[in-house]
C-alpha cells in the first residue's frame, strides 16, 4: 500500500473528517442527485485520483489504494464541498458549529456567568448563617462531582462504569450537535423546497456520523465548556455578593442544635484554613457570633468564603478544563474513519479492476442466467466494475484442472492479473477424489504460473429443493471439508439474494493468492 495511504489509516485531521462526512451526508441524502449530480460526483473522483497520483496503479496496490486512501478520499470531499458552497453558502458555517466549542461555550459561560451574578448566595435576609451559608452548597456540589468524576476514572480503567457516563458524554454531545445545527439550519429561513428537504435530511445525517466518529472529542470540548462554565457561575455569584455588600449591610451569626462554639470554631479553621491563610486573615472567633443575640461583620467571612470557592471551585474546574482542552486538541488531530466500510468502497468501485481478469467456472451443473448476473455483480463488487469477468461452459464431471490452463484457452496468461472462480453447487455431494483433486490440480498449476483462487458454493438451488435446515448445514460442512483438504477455504453464496457486506468480507478472507503474485 502506498505510503499516504498508510498514514490515514489511524485518522484524519477534525476538518477533513468532517468535510468527508459532511459530503458523504449529502450524498446518502440525494441518491437522485438533486443537490450533488452524478456528473458532479464522478468528476470530483477522476481529480481525486488523478491529483494523488494513484489512477495508474494496477492490481491489488490500487484497490489498497482507491478504498484506503485518506488522501485522495479527501481531495473528492473538498471539491464536492466547493460545489456544495456554491449552492449552500451556510455550509462552512455549519462545519464551525459542529465543533461545539464556538458555538456552545460563550453560550454556556455567558449564561453562567448571569446566572451565578443573579443568585443571592447571602440570603434574602441580611444575617448569614456560617452553616447554612448557600455557598456552601455550591461548594459540596463540585466536590461531590470530583468524587464522581475519579470513582469513574477508577472504574472505567476496569471497563466498567456502572453510571454510564460514556453513553451519557454520547447523547449530551448528540443532543447539542443537533439543536445547534437545528438552529443554524431554521435560522436560514428556506423555503420549503426538495433541495431544501435533502439539505435538512444530511444534516441531520451529518450530525449522526460526526457524533459517531468523534464521540470523544465532542464530549472532552464540552466537559471543558462545563468546567468553565462551573467556574464562572462561582465567579459570578462572587460578584454578586460583593455587589449586594456595597448597598447592604450584612450581619453573620451561626447556631446549631448539635455544636457548641469550640466545634463550630474547629470546624470553619478546618473549612476556611487554606483561604486564611492565602488572604492572610484569621478565622474570626465564632463564640460572640452565636444566636439569637449574638452577630458580627459579615464582610471578613464573605473573603475568607469567596478565597475557599476560587481554592475550591475555579482552580480544580480551570485544570480540569485545561487537560479537557488538550485531550480534545489531540484527539482533533485523528478522527477515526473507517474509509473501509460500503460507502467508501462504492466511491471507487467504478474505477478498479481495469486489468483483472475474471474467469468463472461453473463445474458439473449451468446456472441460470439471473444468477449468473448476480454472481457478476458480487464479483465486480469485489474485483471492481472495470473488472474483465467471462463465464466459460460448466465443467464436466470429473474433468481435470489442465483443461483450464491448456494453451489456446483465452486466459491472457503473463499479460493480465487473473482470479479463479469455480462455482459449485451445494445439491452436488462433494467428493475428495473429484472435486478437491480439481482444486489441488488448479492450486498446483496457479502456485508456479500465477494467479488467485476462489472457491464458491451456491446454495440457492439446494434451498429450493430441501427445507430440512440439518441437511443443508450437513452438506455446508462436507463441501468445507473437501476444500478444505485442498488447502483453500469456500464461501457460501445465495445467488438468488443480494450480496451484502459479510459476503465480500468472506470473499476476502477465503481467496487465495498464489506465492508468485504475493511476492510480487
Amino acid at each position: 500500500m502506498p505510503q499516504h495511504a498508510k498514514s490515514f489509516e489511524s485518522g484524519m485531521g477534525e476538518r477533513s473528517a468532517q468535510i468527508v462526512l459532511l459530503v458523504r451526508a449529502f450524498e446518502e441524502a440525494d441518491p437522485e442527485g438533486r443537490i450533488l449530480s452524478p456528473y458532479t460526483r464522478m468528476a470530483a473522483t477522476r481529480r481525486a485520483l488523478a491529483v494523488t497520483g494513484i489512477s495508474n496503479f494496477d492490481g491489488e496496490l490500487a484497490e489498497a489504494a482507491h478504498i484506503r486512501s485518506g488522501e485522495t478520499v479527501m481531495r473528492r470531499a473538498r471539491v464536492l464541498l466547493n460545489a456544495l458552497v456554491r449552492k449552500l453558502p451556510f455550509l462552512p458555517r455549519i462545519l464551525k458549529v459542529a465543533e461545539l466549542g464556538a458555538s456552545t461555550g460563550p453560550l454556556i459561560i455567558g449564561a453562567a456567568l448571569i446566572i451565578g451574578m443573579l443568585t443571592n448566595l447571602l440570603g434574602a435576609g441580611r444575617r448569614i448563617n456560617l452553616l447554612s451559608f448557600p455557598l456552601l452548597g455550591l461548594l459540596g456540589w463540585n466536590l461531590a462531582i470530583y468524587v464522581f468524576m475519579s470513582v469513574c476514572a477508577v472504574l472505567q480503567r476496569v471497563r466498567y462504569c456502572p453510571v454510564g457516563r460514556r453513553r451519557l458524554s454520547v447523547r449530551l454531545t448528540g443532543w447539542l450537535l443537533r439543536g445547534a445545527l437545528g438552529r443554524r439550519l431554521r435560522g436560514r429561513k428556506l423555503t420549503r423546497s426538495p433541495e431544501t428537504q435533502i439539505t435538512a435530511k444530511a444534516l441531520v445525517r451529518f450530525a449522526a456520523l460526526w457524533n459517531r466518529a468523534a464521540g470523544p472529542l465532542l464530549a472532552s470540548r464540552v466537559r471543558g465548556v462545563l468546567h468553565v462554565g462551573a467556574a464562572a457561575l462561582l465567579v459570578g455569584a462572587i460578584a454578586g455578593m460583593y455587589v449586594r455588600g456595597l448597598a447592604f449591610e450584612y450581619r453573620a451569626t451561626w447556631e446549631s442544635t448539635w455544636l457548641d462554639a469550640g466545634q463550630v470554631q474547629v470546624l470553619l479553621n478546618l473549612v476556611l484554613g487554606p483561604a486564611s491563610r492565602v488572604l492572610g486573615l484569621a478565622v474570626p472567633d465564632v463564640a460572640p457570633l452565636q444566636a439569637p443575640d449574638g452577630s458580627g461583620p459579615a464582610g471578613p467571612w464573605i473573603n475568607l468564603y469567596a478565597m475557599t470557592a476560587l481554592l475550591v471551585v475555579v482552580v480544580p474546574r480551570g485544570a480540569l478544563m485545561l487537560y479537557a482542552m488538550w485531550r480534545a486538541a489531540r484527539l482533533a488531530a485523528k478522527v477515526p474513519i473507517d474509509l473501509g466500510d460500503s460507502y467508501f468502497r462504492g466511491i471507487f468501485t467504478a474505477w478498479r479492476g481495469a486489468t483483472r481478469l475474471v474467469r468463472v467456472v461453473p463445474y458439473s451443473f449451468t446456472a441460470p442466467s439471473g444468477r449468473l448476473d448476480a454472481l457478476k455483480r458480487l464479483l465486480h463488487d469485489f474485483f471492481g466494475a472495470r473488472a474483465d469477468i467471462r463465464v466459460r461452459a460448466p465443467l464436466e464431471y470429473g474433468e481435470e484442472a489442465a483443461t483450464l490452463t491448456a494453451p489456446g484457452d483465452d486466459v491472457e496468461a503473463g499479460e493480465r492479473e487473473t482470479a479463479w472462480v469455480v462455482l459449485f453447487n451445494l445439491a452436488q455431494t462433494p467428493e475428495s477424489e473429484v472435486h478437491g483433486r480439481l482444486l489441488q490440480e488448479l492450486r498446483g498449476e496457479l502456485e508456479s504460473s500465477g494467479g488467485q483462487l476462489l472457491v464458491m458454493v451456491d446454495v440457492s438451488a439446494y434451498h429450493d429443493k430441501v427445507d430440512s435446515p440439518e441437511r443443508r448445514i450437513d452438506r455446508l460442512k462436507a463441501w468445507s471439508r473437501v476444500v478444505g483438504e485442498a488447502g483453500l477455504s469456500a464461501v457460501e453464496v445465495a445467488l438468488d439474494e443480494p450480496a451484502g457486506d459479510a459476503v465480500l468480507e468472506a470473499v476476502a478472507a477465503a481467496r487465495w493468492r498464489s506465492p508468485v503474485e504475493s511476492e510480487g
